[in-house]
């Protein structure tokens, strides 16, 4: 989501010669007028001839998207939605509009001069203007596939219960607010009261459907909560009008449910062999056809003694998509995944399975809760925790099925809510041991030991106390893990997933980068020079278990058809890098993909006549 914030320019002079500074990647640069220089000038010039002189000369505007957001497009496309901006919010004013990529998050700095080109009228400086451009940007968000955050109405702001406004007030949480995050996910994903029911029913969420009123049950709390306590927006009406929208929204995109069967990491066993998926997602859904005539207020009636046990069969059948999703998910042990993901449990004075480091969070096999807030879940909301992700993130790594993720640009929006609670982190060496033990290694693989501060303050780069250096994924998936042997010989280890990589970029270019080595990958980032900063594709492996993620790549990428093998200072990849690249050209050369071995020479090429490398 692309957030925005103003403030007014008395002198653009200065606003340019900031813009116009050297950084490490070039900006892209646009205008209104197509005249994307000189912009100081031609704001004074249009100013010229006011009989009032303003204080004022140019609005400014900031636009910045989070890193998880900043590589999903080129940077020309990020420039565009700068542009198309300016033009909503001040049609007739000439806008400049000039994209930094240097640091791990894109933005836009956005020039608006405040006259009008025709009228010479001044742009207003009033607080509903400010509305006017964070409605206008969450409109070109959504338009461009982007989530936003919705204003909310008072009517969606329910009473909260006394006692959990004194548990707030005092810094506590309460499990009220967790059950009300829950509900509002699955509203927003639901078409249907029993899809609703179904998705809540395996977040630990038990509800009550009935002819005029629909009630909540929080786990094992004893006493249920009506649908108005938590929002006009969660009572009977409140859902049936977001059934519809949700359907609505479904309807437009034809199709959509049906993608997300196919899963292409599910598809292969362990010997590369197909199986097909492991998803149980329905082959068809209610959102495509009559809408008209759909009865948004038909659901199975539930006996009210009988709420908190098993759903009722009729459910395989018209809970939809995520709630056989959450079925299928909730069968998986919390046990089984502390295990798989090196999760250290202890038993408790209660003889109670308990997180190491949070003996607070009391661990079953199919459930959790966290004593010091009443908070419970079930192993969703264990992974979303422990992967710090939303609801789809953890669904699409517990079923193995990432094509879930595309859900969330169809879903209306809903609140992230408060983390139950956080894994402890690793205890970190300290800074100067940290910096030794990178010398080192980067010394015994052939790098010079002057990039250990640079390649350090890269997130996913983990000294422990024990000096060991991990490196993890970028989607948190596997780690390599290097330890140094007394004998001073760098031994390492990968944790995870056996076929995955260590960062993927991908973007429209019909072209793409191969780092055989993520540290010399994580040297160019710290330079500011890494391959995903322009715009290119870009695949960076941890070994050889690599190379069939990046064969995965491929296949779902096929307008990509050129693969660029990057070259390697590290000695110890010098030897193996041209066997890898005879390897490559082997595998992707018969199905039309020209694989092509750089040297180090390529890369002081100009980017604009040499290869599309990135560089």
């Amino acid at each position: 989501m692309p957030i925005v914030k103003q403030s007014w320019v008395k002198a653009p002079e200065a606003l340019e010669k900031y813009l116009d500074k050297d950084r490490d990647s070039e900006p892209v640069r646009s205008a209104s007028n197509g005249l994307a220089e000189n912009m100081a000038k031609q704001i004074r010039d249009e100013h010229e001839g006011r009989k009032k002189e303003a204080k004022n000369l140019a609005l400014t505007i900031i636009q910045s998207w989070p890193a998880k957001d900043s590589d999903l497009f080129p940077p020309e496309k990020y420039n565009e939605m700068g542009l198309e901006l300016a033009k909503r919010i001040a049609p007739g004013h000439s806008a400049w509009v000039v994209t930094h990529t240097e640091k791990n998050h894109i933005h836009n700095h956005i020039v608006i001069s405040s006259v009008n080109s025709d009228t010479k009228m001044l742009l207003v400086n009033k607080r509903s203007e400010l509305t006017k451009l964070h409605e206008a940007n969450n409109a070109i968000a959504r338009e461009n596939g982007f989530s936003v955050i919705e204003k909310r109405s008072r009517k969606d702001k329910a009473p909260v219960p006394y006692k959990a406004q004194d548990m707030a007030a005092h810094g506590k949480k309460t499990w009220f607010f967790d059950m009300r995050q829950k509900a509002d996910f699955a509203r927003a994903a639901s078409t249907s009261f029993d899809e609703y029911v179904g998705i809540l029913k395996f977040r630990g969420v038990h509800v009550r459907v009935e002819e005029k009123n629909i009630s909540y049950l929080y786990g094992s709390e004893a006493k249920a909560v009506r649908g108005k306590r938590l929002g006009d927006k969660f009572d009977k009406d409140g859902l049936m009008k977001a059934f519809k929208e949700n359907d609505e929204r479904y309807a437009k995109s034809p199709g959509l449910r049906d993608r997300t069967l196919s899963d292409l990491g599910a598809a292969f066993d362990g010997k590369g062999n197909f199986v097909g998926t492991q998803s149980h997602l329905l082959p068809e859904s209610t959102s495509y056809s009559g809408l008209g005539k759909k009865d948004y207020g038909k659901f199975t009636k539930i006996d009210r003694n009988s709420a908190r046990n098993v759903l009722p069969a009729i459910f395989d059948s018209s809970g939809g998509v995520l709630y056989h999703e959450m079925k299928l998910a909730n069968e998986q042990s919390i046990f089984g995944y502390c295990e798989a993901n090196k999760i250290q449990l202890k038993t408790n004075a209660k003889g109670q399975k308990v997180l190491r480091g949070l003996e607070f969070v009391v661990v079953e096999d199919k459930s959790w809760t966290n004593s010091k807030s009443g908070r419970q879940g079930t192993i969703i909301d264990f992974v979303k925790a422990h992967k710090e992700t939303n609801e789809l993130g953890a669904l699409a790594i517990i079923n193995k099925n990432p094509k879930l993720l595309l859900l969330e640009q169809y879903m209306g929006s809903y609140q992230k809510g408060v983390q139950s609670f956080y894994f402890p982190k690793p205890k970190s060496a300290l800074p100067e041991v940290a910096q030794k033990t990178m010398q080192s290694l980067l010394r015994s693989r052939g790098f010079n030991e002057s990039h250990a501060a640079s390649v350090l303050k890269n997130k996913n780069v983990h000294v422990g106390e024990n000096r060991s250096v991990w490196l993890m994924g970028e989607k948190n998936e596997s780690a390599m893990e290097f330890k140094q042997e007394p004998s001073g010989e760098w031994k390492q280890k990968r944790h995870g997933k056996p076929s995955t990589s260590f960062f993927e970029s991908l973007t429209s270019s019909r072209k793409m980068s191969v780092h055989s080595d993520p540290f010399e990958f994580l040297i160019l980032s710290g330079s500011g020079k890494a391959s995903h900063s322009k715009g290119s594709n870009v695949f960076v492996m941890f070994d050889e278990g690599s190379e069939r993620k990046l064969t995965e790549v491929l296949a779902l990428n096929p307008h990509i058809q050129e693969v660029h093998v990057m070259p390697t200072q590290s000695h110890k990849e010098l030897k193996q890098e041209r066997s890898f690249a005879d390897k490559m050209k082997e595998r992707f050369n018969p199905f039309d993909i020209l694989v092509k071995e750089l040297s180090m020479s390529d890369l002081s090429h100009d980017r604009s006549r040499g290869p599309d490398i990135g560089i």
